[in-house]
């Protein structure tokens, strides 16, 4: 009797050992297979930004199995890399707050995690927890828009009192459309002239392209006149970069966030 029950016993003790003993990935061997999936769809700039959080992940996470991170040790993982970011600008001229940091990290595990967890080595992900403490939340949007009733004295101010460069790289943005990334890319060796239209062709190793793939961007008339014809016309037209930065020899203009602090300020 007491044979057999052992017998009717054993099968169920054998299933529970064999799932003990399942073999779980550590998380760091699961971040570069998911890198090594994944990375031949992200722009450079893209992987090296992930490559940033990963550093910040793997002393935390490097010796720990995917099924033994808890939502408590997101919570602490998140609140880590935020203080650490913080304490290493401390005393700096500019200190850095450490929640963007640490956020885009977070949404990094989260999503390796959901890839985990569509391949079945996790049933919960764990980062999920976040959602609820509002880490993954957008902030409210800054209040930078320019009305419609205030375009008139923007129109006249940019063609009145910033420098050229700093007016033609805001008409570029606005008439056209480009993102920050493409409008501090455009160099002459892109400018192509075809049936006599111009076009910025953005190339596929370039920033903001997620095609991998030539796009002719064309120039509207009213930016070739003004800005494109007497850029290349110009005794001090440089090799690279249409719109040079006006402080810098050789060097891309990059931000006008100051022209627009002027602009609040005299209008």
């Amino acid at each position: 009797m007491a044979h057999r029950a052992e017998k009717g016993v054993r099968p169920h003790r054998q299933g529970a050992v064999e799932s003990d003993r399942r073999c779980y990935p550590y998380l760091w061997s699961s971040i570069r297979l998911y890198i090594a999936r994944k990375s031949h769809k992200w722009a450079p700039d893209t992987l090296l930004n992930y490559n940033k959080s990963i550093a910040y992940l793997r002393p935390l996470w490097e010796s720990k199995r995917v099924d033994t991170i808890t939502e408590q040790d997101c919570a602490q993982t998140y609140a880590a890399i935020k203080n650490l970011v913080e304490r290493n600008s401390a005393g700096k001229a500019l200190q850095r707050d450490g929640t963007a940091t640490a956020t885009s990290a977070m949404r990094l595990a989260k999503a390796i995690f959901a890839d985990l967890a569509r391949r079945g080595e996790v049933s919960v992900n764990p980062c999920l927890a976040l959602n609820e403490d509002g880490v993954f939340e957008r902030g409210a949007s800054k209040a930078r828009m320019i009305r419609a009733d205030q375009l008139p004295t923007f129109w006249r101010w940019i063609h009145t009192h910033p420098l050229p460069a700093v007016r033609d790289y805001i008409l570029m943005g606005l008439l056209m459309a480009l993102r920050k990334s493409v409008l501090g890319s455009l160099r002459w060796s892109n400018l192509v002239q075809a049936d006599g239209m111009f076009y910025d062709v953005l190339r596929p190793d370039q920033r903001g392209n997620k095609r991998r793939a030539e796009i002719p961007m064309p120039i509207p008339t009213c930016l070739v006149d003004p800005v494109i014809k007497p850029r290349l016309a110009s005794p001090a037209k440089r090799p690279v970069w249409i719109i040079e930065s006006p402080k810098r020899r050789d060097q891309l203009l990059r931000a006008v966030r100051d022209t627009y602090a002027t602009l609040s300020a005299q209008t």
